[in-house]
């Protein structure tokens, strides 16, 4: 029948295990030996000088002997002692060696033994050994301690037991809990499974939401275009209707403009209303007699000051000479003043030419705007309710306009000059007015 674990530790702790302990000296044989008296010395007088030999020590019977320690004095560090164990059960020795640790030989033993001794090895120093310390036990104690020994092993096996069955309640609990575990893990998957179902599912929500605040935004911005076309479509319109009444005004000039071509090919054969030619040739011969003309005119006024000036100067002077004195002053300046009425006649002459022919320019241009005038009027006047075809009144406007001609420039054409019209000049005037009807006949279609 087991016991519970608090009656086990009850017994073990009434239970006693008498550990090692020093083993005194009376323990040993020859203990008036010098060598026995280092047994549990505390004196200086017993101490023993290091010598190159065994220090042997006997037991009078044999003893359990855990660990044997050697104090020392005086010995370099690392330094090594040789031990010899003689053994109960077989009476035989055993050999070691040990370093000095802190000034002490330690020798770990465990065994029961009947003598022992150590040797240290040889040293230059002044060296001594100061105590041998043996802790063991004696036979009787061994049996004691074998004997509670034995009862703890007793203990230790009831312990055994009493702990299988903890551990097997504990592998039960622990297999129990790794199935707790294995669920808890299954369902932490199946959460985070979840969680990422959610996650996704979230993160889909978001994309739609975003997908879905894009399409607002580009249906806006459709609208926002669809506006803009509608605008630009409504702009595109009027501008359209302002091209088309753009395009009949356009129409409208060109049939004026037709109409106006036509007007100028019935009347190709009169004078020009607008004389430009000719007012911007006799413009451009007035500026260059001004330039011609501005140069002596110049000329004279500066000698005429001059002129002036010296006068003034020598009318002064006159005052303060003598009647002698003034005419032969008089007399050397003459020259002077034939030169000075050359230049002035010269240059007089020159300005006054430049002057009478910039006057004839100008009325030259007045008595061309007179003919250019008057022929129109007469022509429009002449050929006006006649039957006339159009090469006749062709003929008939050419021979007036050279006419006319001929009287003012009588002074640049022969007085025997008449007008003979040619085929080809004919051809030409029927030409004219043949592209000039087929255009407006295009028109009309």
């Amino acid at each position: 029948m087991s016991k519970d674990a608090e009656e086990l530790l009850d017994e073990i702790d009434e239970t006693s295990f008498k550990s090692g302990k020093e083993i005194p000296i009376y323990w040993f044989t020859r203990r008036s030996n010098k060598t026995t008296k280092l047994v549990g010395n505390n004196k200086t007088e017993n101490y023993l000088q290091s010598r190159n030999r065994a220090f042997g020590f006997e037991f009078e019977r044999p003893m359990y002997v855990e660990y044997i320690s050697v104090e020392t004095e005086g010995y370099p560090p690392n330094h090594k002692a040789d031990f010899s164990e003689t053994l109960h059960l077989d009476n035989s020795p055993k050999e070691s060696s040990r370093k000095l640790v802190d000034n002490k030989f330690i020798l770990r033993v465990n065994n029961l033994l009947t003598s022992f001794s150590f040797k240290p090895e040889k040293t230059q120093n002044d060296a001594q050994i100061k105590r041998v310390t043996v802790i063991g036990t004696t036979l009787p104690e061994l049996y004691q301690s074998l004997t509670v020994l034995g009862r703890i092993d007793a203990y230790k096996d009831e312990i055994y037991s009493q702990c299988q069955k903890k551990i097997e309640e504990k592998d039960a609990a622990e297999s129990e809990l790794r199935g707790i575990e294995e669920e808890k893990s299954s369902k932490e998957s199946s959460i985070e499974e979840l969680k990422s179902v959610g996650d996704a599912l979230e993160n889909s929500k978001q994309d739609l939401l975003k997908e879905n605040e894009d399409l607002l935004l580009a249906i806006s911005r459709k609208e926002k275009e669809l506006e803009s076309t509608h605008d630009r479509l409504s702009a595109v319109n009027d501008e359209i209707d302002i091209k088309i009444r753009e395009s009949k005004g356009l129409n409208q000039e060109i049939h004026d403009r037709k109409s106006t071509l036509r007007a100028l090919v019935n009347d190709i054969n009169l004078f020009p209303t607008e004389i430009s030619g000719f007012v911007h040739q006799g413009a451009r011969n007035i500026r260059t007699y001004l330039i011609l003309a501005f140069l002596p005119i110049a000329l004279l006024v500066f000698v005429a000051n001059y002129l002036f000036t010296s006068a003034a100067e020598f009318a002064e002077i006159a005052k303060t000479l003598t009647l002698d004195n003034v005419w032969s002053i008089f007399i050397s300046r003459l020259p002077f003043v034939a030169i000075s009425t050359a230049i002035i006649g010269a240059c007089y002459k020159i300005s006054a030419t430049f002057v009478r022919e910039i006057m004839r320019i100008n009325s030259q241009r007045l008595n061309l705007s007179k003919v250019s005038i008057i022929a129109k009027d007469v022509s429009d006047s002449s050929s006006h309710d006649l039957e006339m075809d159009g090469d006749e009144i062709y003929e008939a406007r050419t021979k007036l306009k050279m006419d006319l001609l001929k009287s003012h420039l009588k002074g640049y054409i022969d007085q025997g000059y008449e007008y003979q019209p040619s085929r080809k000049g004919k051809t030409a005037r029927t030409e004219i007015s043949n592209s000039v009807n087929e255009d407006e006949s295009a028109e009309e279609r």
